[in-house]
């Protein structure tokens, strides 16, 4: 595997690599993932640790699908569009909705309730083509925001619903928003970033939702072993 974070370019370098309890905590892994270690200091596979992270299956988008990508107008936007090449899209494929400023071909923003249920019939349309239709929702900031958005989500009705969680900020600043956007309308999962830069980037395990997406990949435990593995190689 290769990616920016760089020194894992293969999946047999992640099975190999050794950690310690301690560098594991400081990188914000949950405790709970760390408990059947007795020993601090004894070495940890690290592909042992990562597998218990339980990370959900990720079923990619059929034609005819409608993903909606949830949070800040540009972090929302850079997820969606993502997807979209990791599907094969370009990206102006993206569709913009919410509280996001209007792009030359992305074509007509959608800024009303109406409209996103109007959407459906636009992601049937796009099945006859073989691809899903992906929506970037930009929300305002914190639980304001996600109030705010909340009916236009839940008027998409969409088959799969992300939210934006940027893994540099506490989850005391991200987390309420998302808590209360899938209290009103469906949320299935969270499109992690920043968590390259982040210095806990495991602490968003934590979240009240499954991570989906992780700095542009799909999420999966060979991505959590390669990104920690880095951090813990630099640190040695």
């Amino acid at each position: 595997m290769l990616h920016k974070w760089g020194v894992f370019t293969d999946v047999a370098t992640a099975v190999t690599t050794k950690c310690t309890v301690p560098a594991l905590l400081a990188l914000g892994v949950p405790r709970r993932f760390t408990r059947a270690f007795e020993d601090l200091n004894a070495p940890v596979p690290l592909l042992d640790v990562v597998a218990g992270f339980g990370v959900p299956p990720m079923r990619r988008p059929e034609p005819g699908d409608l993903l909606v990508i949830v949070g800040p107008a540009a972090e929302a936007l850079a997820v969606s569009r993502q997807v979209a090449a990791w599907m094969g899209m370009p990206a102006e494929s993206v569709v913009l909705a919410g509280e996001i400023d209007a792009i030359r071909g992305h074509g007509r923003r959608i800024r009303t309730a109406q409209e996103a249920k109007a959407a459906r019939r636009r992601a049937d349309k796009v099945a006859a083509l073989g691809e899903p239709l992906i929506v970037a929702l930009g929300i305002g900031p914190g639980r304001r925001g996600a109030a705010a958005a909340a009916p236009m989500v839940a008027a998409f009705e969409a088959d799969t619903t992300w939210a934006v969680v940027d893994a540099t900020k506490r989850a005391a600043v991200t987390e309420p928003g998302v808590k209360l956007l899938a209290e009103q309308a469906r949320v299935d999962a969270i499109a992690a970033v920043g968590l390259a830069d982040a210095q806990a980037p495991a602490a968003v395990l934590d979240a009240s939702l499954p991570i989906a997406w992780m700095d542009g990949l799909p999420a999966a435990s060979v991505v959590w072993a390669a990104l920690l593995g880095e951090r813990i190689a630099d640190a040695d």
